[in-house]
Order: C-alpha cells, then sequence, then structure tokens
C-alpha cells in the first residue's frame, strides 16, 4: 500500500474545497455549489459506493482523523515509552565507562528505566481497564 505522508496529506486536505460534501443520486459530490467528484451510476454499486466515501471523506474530516491519529503518536505512553528507551541507552552508555561515578550513574539509569517502564505499562493497564 502506497501510504501518503500525513503532512502531505494535511496539506492537500487544507487546500481542498470547504466541506460539507454531498452525494447526488446523478453520482457528483458537491461541496456547496462546486462539483468535487463525479462517480457515475453507470459504475453500479462501486461507483455509489465510491460517491458514498468521498462525499464523507471532504476535508475536515480528514484533518480531524490526522489530528486524532499526531495526538495518539504524542500520547504520555509513548512519550514514557521513549523516555525509558533514552534512560536504557544512557545507561548502557556509562556502563562502558572506567569511571566508577559514571558506571554507578549508569546502573542507576537502567534501573530508572526499567522501574519507570512497569509502572508505565501497570498505568497503561489500568486506563484500558477503565476505559472498558
Amino acid at each position: 500500500m502506497n501510504m501518503i505522508p500525513l503532512a502531505k496529506l494535511k496539506k492537500l486536505a487544507r487546500g481542498a474545497i470547504d466541506g460539507p460534501w454531498v452525494r447526488l443520486k446523478s453520482g457528483h459530490v458537491y461541496a456547496g455549489n462546486a462539483r468535487v467528484a463525479e462517480c457515475p451510476p453507470c459504475a453500479g454499486h462501486r461507483g455509489e459506493r465510491n460517491a458514498k466515501f468521498i462525499a464523507a471523506a471532504d476535508p475536515a474530516v480528514v484533518l480531524h482523523l490526522i489530528n486524532r491519529i499526531e495526538q495518539l503518536e504524542f500520547s504520555p505512553a509513548r512519550f514514557v515509552s521513549d523516555l525509558c528507551l533514552r534512560f536504557d541507552r544512557e545507561g548502557d552508555e556509562l556502563l562502558k565507562s572506567d569511571n566508577p561515578d559514571d558506571q554507578a550513574r549508569g546502573r542507576n539509569r537502567k534501573i530508572a528505566a526499567t522501574s519507570l517502564a512497569v509502572e508505565a505499562n501497570r498505568l497503561i493497564e489500568a486506563l484500558e481497564e477503565e476505559a472498558e
């Protein structure tokens, strides 16, 4: 599947005619007085389904979905996960040092990463149970 990057899709949606988009029985999709797509009924059920989909996926809907994806990508769980990885990697680097103080800091970083990951998983499980 050839996916369009979200930034490009967002730019395309912002440049499109504002909705709401409406499908007419003729198979044309309009935004106000402007025709934005044509899926003639002669294409059968597929043309009608395409027209319904195009009308439903107006720019406001696409922008809302992109916004939701961006929110989920930068969720607290993602942030904590990234922080755990960073602490773990920093710990690995410090453990390579000949300096005993750096090695102690490295061990502490590794412990912090593990503790944070365990607590984050507990929180995520609790939030998922609450959502159900």
